[in-house]
């Protein structure tokens, strides 16, 4: 995500698309060290292309979310976010999926 509002925007968006059974695995992790340092904007946001085979994608910037920036932002949204892995603030793994309706 490039900020919160692009996170808000994409938790409203994954809603109207999900099964009301399905799931979200997110993570977050230290861009710093896989990425090439020409592309790097600063530690939190970083630009990334992805690439299968032949097919290359154009660059992109990704922001790292802390953990409860995304808890706090998904309960706003009415989704429901655990933790699975969590080594600190910046790098975990996150499931989410939709809140039971109220």
């Amino acid at each position: 995500m490039e900020n919160k509002a692009a996170l808000k925007q994409y938790l409203q968006d994954a809603r109207t698309v999900l099964k009301p059974e399905g799931q979200i695995l997110l993570t977050s992790f230290d861009l710093r060290g896989v990425n090439e340092p020409e592309h790097r904007v600063n530690p939190a946001l970083s630009s990334l292309q992805f690439q299968q085979a032949n097919l290359i994608g154009p660059f992109f910037n990704m922001r790292r979310i802390k953990a409860d920036t995304l808890k706090s932002q998904a309960l706003a949204a009415n989704w429901h976010c655990e933790l699975i892995y969590c080594k600190d603030d910046s790098n975990y793994f996150a499931w989410l999926k939709l809140a039971e309706s109220k």
